[in-house]
């Protein structure tokens, strides 16, 4: 089952998208809000919050984005079973 992606991510989904460290994706915000949208990943705020535009990702990324259809483990967060890890990786046997 997919999932419709929203237009509006939080920060953290929009770092998932690109495969960065949320506080990465923290700080290319926050030099979006101080250069008024001249660098940094583009933000909206809404009220206090603020949200990445689904267009502006796909426009950096050059092309449409992939959601993902279940939650994403956080990093850092190790599974409890070590053998588990190794048999979900690609390149292990």
């Amino acid at each position: 089952m997919t999932q419709a992606i929203p237009d509006l991510l939080t920060i953290d989904e929009a770092a998932r998208v690109l495969r960065i460290k949320r506080t990465l994706a923290y700080q290319l915000a926050k030099r979006d809000l101080e250069t008024g949208g001249g660098e940094g990943l583009n933000v909206r705020r809404v009220g206090r919050l603020l949200r990445v535009p689904r267009s502006a990702l796909e426009e950096l990324i050059g092309g449409p984005i992939t959601w993902p259809s279940a939650r994403q483990p956080r990093a850092g967060k190790r599974r409890s079973s070590a053998s588990h890890d190794q048999a979900t990786l690609p390149f292990t046997e």
